[in-house]
């Protein structure tokens, strides 16, 4: 704000010279406002309200109005207001003072004012420049008048010395003679001074163009050393060129190695990781299926040599006991084989409370029987993932935990969550017998691994909890101490669906099926024209799609079927519709050429599938055929 005020009446058309006077009148021009300001209060103090009060705020104003004529473009009749104003409102005010407060009038208020006109003759020489001389002397002729004139001039108001204490004194005569003398000093000490500074201002000048033709010869020097870099700069860029290149390929040659190493390494690491796993598959196959195997061999054996039949009829009921038990391993080796082989699985949203206490409904019976209680704190509730696996793990450690629990104590279990970084955390804490993690805890996750024989159970449950969740790329860790109890602690990368494309639900050499979760849409892509038996088993994993993730839209290109025989459109026209309607399919989006010659069957499709309470629309994109989908 400051600068704005000091900067008013400045331009980029002035001079350096003249900006510097009329910033520097601004500046004087706020020391006098201020100092009108700060002399008000002993005014008021001594006098109250009196004329010389009103002629210090009348000074004020003026003051304010240089700014005005600056801010006009007057600048220099603003300088000479400035310059004259200060002494002769001083001689004013002493005139004013001294008439209308003669009670307060003391012989040193005759010296006080003329010392103030005397320091006030610096002003012009401060506000105007050299070449501005006339107005310098000028106004500073008019101070010397008010100087000189200082008595006869009070005397003609009748308020000089002689009116207030008699005759004039010599020493008040020689006094006035030295301020006189000391104004005159001044002026010449000035004079010089500007003098001496406005030649050094030339001198600088002439200093300056020099240096201003010596630059110019420079230049032309930096111009020919110029055009010489500029041809080295470029050969050396011709160079850089190559050399990038080179470095490039290099440093592509670098990356493609690195990331084959990785690749390889991983392969090496899945690869060891598989013959590990499929290596402990094979023992637990082989142990598994001995006794079973062993005992029915066994058995059959018996059953030739003993001929009487109430042997017979215990060695057949023996026979029957080991192959359930075959059956028995058989189903859960399968279980693990079809987890390890589902590949494509669906992200969904988890409910986990909803989860919990559906899980909690489900094992009723065990519940009222143990009568265990549950304490559920999520501090995450919704989490996305595999909903199936999560169910299947959350039941698993919900139902050990109730049947290791301490029948010396009510059965408590506790299930919390929280979300940490995008990953989900839930936890399922009991108060049963616990397990000797040092003695146990390398074999808590192997298959068929148990650890309380005095209860029933195949150690099959956490083998698969751990299976199920690194499948979702999550882990598992447990917590325990014997008679204390235990906790399990699952964690998974949680990731909000909007944040996941449509993913792949189904595939083959022939199609491709895509669910997405958010819009329940599901999308049937073709590679290629299949045969009859490979489009209806497409169709058919369609349907599971539809049934198990409840999509009620579908987006397929049926175009690429153009040419498909009669027999297998008349198919889809009697079967596929009523098997996809029958599953809660609402709308049917088709993308076909609108040029095709298959109108009449695309029409016949649309009526059949209207009678069934559904829709049928017609784009020529995907894209478009998702828009309208999500806008219905």
């Amino acid at each position: 704000m400051l600068k704005k005020i000091i900067d008013i009446g400045s331009s980029l058309t002035a001079s350096k010279e003249e900006n510097r006077h009329i910033r520097i009148s601004n500046i004087l021009i706020l020391i006098l406002m201020l100092l009108s300001i700060l002399l008000a209060f002993p005014i008021f103090y001594e006098n109250g309200w009196s004329v010389v009060l009103l002629l210090d705020s009348v000074s004020f104003f003026i003051m304010a109005s240089l700014l005005w004529l600056n801010h006009l473009g007057k600048t220099k009749l603003s300088r000479v207001i400035a310059a004259l104003y200060p002494p002769v409102i001083t001689m004013v005010g002493s005139i004013i003072a001294k008439t209308y407060l003669p009670d307060s009038v003391f012989v040193y208020d005759f010296f006080d004012a003329r010392v103030v006109i005397v320091g006030f003759s610096i002003i012009p020489f401060v506000l105007f420049s050299f070449i501005e001389k006339r107005a310098m002397f000028l106004i500073f002729g008019v101070v010397f008048l008010l100087v000189v004139a200082f008595d006869p001039i009070h005397s003609l108001f009748g308020v000089g010395y002689a009116d207030f204490f008699g005759p004039l004194p010599k020493a008040y005569i020689v006094s006035g003679v030295y301020i006189d003398l000391v104004l005159f000093f001044i002026a010449i000490s000035i004079y010089y001074f500007l003098l001496n500074i406005n030649h050094l201002l030339n001198r600088n000048v002439e200093l300056a163009d020099n240096l201003g033709e010596k630059n110019i010869e420079l230049s032309s020097l930096f111009e020919e050393l110029e055009s010489s870099n500029r041809a080295l700069q470029e050969n050396e860029k011709i160079i850089n060129v190559q050399k990038e290149k080179l470095e490039d390929a290099n440093e592509k040659l670098s990356e493609e190695v690195s990331d084959k190493s990785v690749e390889l390494k991983q392969s090496n690491d899945e690869l060891v990781k598989h013959n590990n796993e499929l290596q402990q598959f094979s023992n637990t196959l082989s142990h598994n299926l001995r006794g079973p195997v062993a005992n029915l061999l066994g058995l059959s054996n018996l059953f030739k040599i003993d001929k009487s039949e109430e042997s017979r009829s215990s060695i057949a009921e023996h026979i029957y006991k080991s192959a359930e038990t075959l059956d028995t391993v058989i189903k859960d080796l399968n279980k693990i084989v079809e987890l390890r082989n589902n590949l494509f699985q669906i992200k969904e949203k988890i409910d986990i409370r909803n989860e919990v206490q559906n899980i909690w409904q489900v094992l009723g019976s065990s519940v009222k029987q143990s009568k265990a209680k549950l304490e559920i704190d999520i501090q995450s509730p919704i989490a996305y993932g595999v909903r199936s696996y999560f169910h299947s793990i959350i039941y698993n450690l919900i139902s050990n935990a109730i049947k290791y629990r301490n029948k010396d104590r009510t059965c408590v279990i506790k299930v919390t969550s929280a979300k940490i970084n995008n990953y989900c955390t839930v936890s399922v804490q009991d108060n049963g017998i616990g397990v000797d993690l040092e003695k146990h805890g390398d074999n808590m996750f192997g298959m068929y691994k148990r650890f309380h024989t005095h209860l029933e159970g195949k150690g099959l449950g956490l083998f698969l909890a751990k299976q199920q969740i690194e499948a979702m790329g999550g882990s598992i860790s447990i917590e325990s101490e014997l008679n204390v109890g235990t906790k399990f602690t699952i964690r998974f990368p949680s990731v909000k669906l909007s944040e996941i494309e449509s993913q792949l639900f189904y595939e083959s050499d022939v199609t491709k099926i895509y669910l997405d979760v958010v819009n329940s849409i599901t999308t049937l892509v073709w590679k290629k024209m299949p045969s009859p038996s490979e489009f209806k088993k497409v169709f058919t994993n369609n349907i599971e799609v539809f049934s198990s993730y409840n999509s009620d839209k579908w987006i397929v290109k049926l175009e690429l079927l153009k040419n498909m025989p009669q027999r297998e459109k008349q198919w889809i026209l009697d079967n596929a519709i009523d098997a996809y309607t029958s599953v809660g399919v609402k709308t049917i989006a088709v993308i076909r050429d609108l040029e095709s010659s298959n109108h009449a069957f695309w029409e016949e499709f649309a009526a059949i599938t209207a009678n069934k309470f559904a829709k049928v629309i017609f784009v020529d994109s995907f894209k478009k055929a998702k828009e309208k989908l999500i806008n219905l």
